[in-house]
């Protein structure tokens, strides 16, 4: 996107203070956006934490079922309910965090493929528009060589199911007002997936206490 922001400046013919303006800008936003990137990689240390200890919770909520009769007669059947329950909340905690992980990696793969594949199409498009407009000039005619880009990418938006498209469009025109938005939704996500995971070793720790106080 920085290589279009500097073409459609250059010809526009605007003044240098604006076109250093306009460069800043878009260094700013080149930063900003690392940033985001940098921070909301951490998701995936959380993501590996979590999994490790769901996969402790499931082991030790398979094994408490399955011995539930010997485990009955040192600790009180109303304390091994409660204690399940908590156990289940805990489990349900760490599913919450891989959902908001796989939003945010989900996002970053987005950003990443108009990252690296955008450029190669535009830059293919100042070729081809080179040549077009070289023999516009020969005949004597003006031509349009600038895409509808917005209205290109608003046709994957409109592929989206009817009961799914509102937002998705919401988001998209966010999205075109905002080059930071998605990486702003991200952190949103980040933010809950690190309270889940908080709450999620917490009450696999309240679980041990009171089967631990319990024998």
């Amino acid at each position: 996107m920085e290589n279009i922001d500097k073409k459609s400046t250059v010809q526009q013919g605007l003044s240098a203070s604006e076109l250093a303006e306009t460069l800043n800008k878009n260094t700013e936003l080149n930063i900003s956006q690392l940033t985001f990137k940098a921070i909301l990689n951490n998701s995936l240390v959380l993501e590996k934490f979590s999994t490790w200890l769901l996969a402790g919770i499931g082991a030790t909520c398979a094994l408490t079922i399955t011995n539930i009769n010997n485990i009955t007669k040192i600790v009180d059947p109303s304390i091994i309910k409660y204690s399940l329950l908590i156990l289940i909340v805990s489990g349900l905690l760490g599913f919450l965090c891989k959902y908001y992980s796989i939003q945010i990696q989900i996002i970053l793969e987005i950003d990443e493929i108009f990252r690296n594949k955008l450029p190669e199409i535009m830059s293919s498009h100042i070729e081809e528009e080179k040549r077009v407009h070289g023999k516009a000039i020969e005949q004597g005619i003006l031509v349009n060589t600038v895409p509808d880009i917005m209205g290109s990418m608003r046709k994957a938006i409109d592929s989206v199911p009817w009961f799914k498209r509102k937002s998705a469009l919401k988001g998209f025109e966010k999205g075109a007002k905002d080059p930071l938005f998605g990486y702003r939704r991200a952190m949103r996500f980040a933010y809950c997936q690190s309270v889940a995971t908080i709450l999620e070793f917490v009450c696999f720790l309240i679980f041990i206490f009171i089967v631990a106080v319990s024998l």
